[in-house]
């Protein structure tokens, strides 16, 4: 059951779950699950009360000629054919059918235009359109998530132009948000407070994550088959490097612990949920969010991925080989997205 949130204390002249950014002078609302702001491209309060209404209806079947179509097709018919071929991997899959539903809630009921000859009609997605929304977070938090958007608006457009709907795709020279690589160190206290109040699977899978630096979609989807001769062999879900993780008696005290989890009487997962499935993106960062509540850092500026950070910094703290670890081609590729801890030089004499 979902809680109700405080009462609002300004602006009691909107319905629930409507906002206005007084800063920006637009109204918004919340995506379902809180993960993302739905914004009205209008400052006036009646017309957005009216937009919000129409939102909280089910959405109708896509139009034909909308943007909402060509995600629809994109989604129906050429995702599982580049999964099929291998051309996309599974987990940028999944994270484009999570983004498709907000995608068409941004900029489905815009029509598209079939050549750039027909881009300059008013009811068409323009580029225009793409660039107010990706300001609209320039500089703020969302900025990141507005970039993937529009990345995955361009590559619905890219599929359009391949199968002969059109050739526009709005998407191109539109600048997006400068991105900052995320490099937050958490202290051990931070780490035991969250884990520590988190439930027993969310906990052993993040001690997993603090010992190995395995990136959370390997440590949910990690199988006991994975496990032998006291290595865990893993293949990675984002980039396809194989590594062996050597267990050592702190990793074997978390798979032992792990292997009373009740659901593993029924599952091959490591870290299964009661029903022996794994457990899912949006079950653990739910887990995590419950975890920093109970912990009373609901104000902290700490995620999942920072497990993984932390322990790639101490590994280049102590003089080991961050990039291995990380299973990364190229050592440019851990400094620039993980490591904080400057390089140690040893004078010659």
């Amino acid at each position: 059951m979902r809680h109700m949130g405080r009462p609002r204390s300004r602006r009691k002249d909107l319905p629930t779950g409507l906002y206005f950014h007084a800063k920006l002078g637009y109204y918004y609302r919340e995506s379902s699950g809180g993960r993302a702001r739905i914004w009205f491209h209008t400052q006036d309060r009646e017309q957005a009360i009216g937009l919000y209404v129409k939102a909280r209806h089910k959405p109708a079947p896509a139009v034909d000629g909308t943007v909402a179509e060509l995600v629809d097709r994109y989604i129906r018919d050429e995702l599982p054919r580049r999964i099929r071929l291998g051309k996309l991997k599974q987990i940028t899959a999944d994270e484009y059918a999570r983004q498709a539903p907000l995608l068409k809630e941004v900029f489905g009921d815009k029509q598209y235009a079939l050549t750039p000859a027909e881009s300059g009609r008013h009811d068409v997605l323009r580029r225009a359109d793409v660039v107010t929304h990706l300001r609209q977070f320039e500089g703020l938090r969302g900025a990141v998530s507005a970039n993937r958007l529009v990345a995955l608006l361009s590559v619905v457009f890219e599929n359009a132009a391949s199968i002969g709907i059109c050739t526009y795709n709005p998407c191109i020279g539109a600048e997006r948000n400068q991105e900052r690589a995320r490099k937050k160190v958490l202290t051990e206290a931070v780490r035991g407070d969250i884990l520590g109040n988190a439930h027993p699977a969310l906990r052993l899978i993040g001690q997993m994550g603090e010992l190995t630096a395995m990136r959370k979609t390997d440590i949910r989807n990690l199988m006991l088959t994975q496990i032998s001769d006291g290595v865990i062999h893993v293949e990675q879900s984002k980039t396809g490097a194989r590594q062996d993780f050597e267990i050592t008696p702190a990793v074997q005290a978390v798979l032992s612990e792990a292997a009373k989890l009740p659901g593993r009487k029924i599952s091959m997962f490591v870290f299964p949920t009661r029903k022996g499935t794994p457990y899912t993106e949006s079950g653990t960062q739910s887990a995590w969010r419950r975890a920093k509540k109970k912990a009373g850092m609901d104000g902290v500026d700490a995620v999942f991925r920072d497990l993984r950070t932390t322990e790639l910094n101490e590994v280049k703290r102590a003089g080991g080989d961050a990039t291995a670890t990380a299973g990364h081609a190229d050592q440019r590729t851990t400094a620039r997205h993980y490591l904080t801890v400057p390089t140690r030089v040893k004078p010659r004499r």
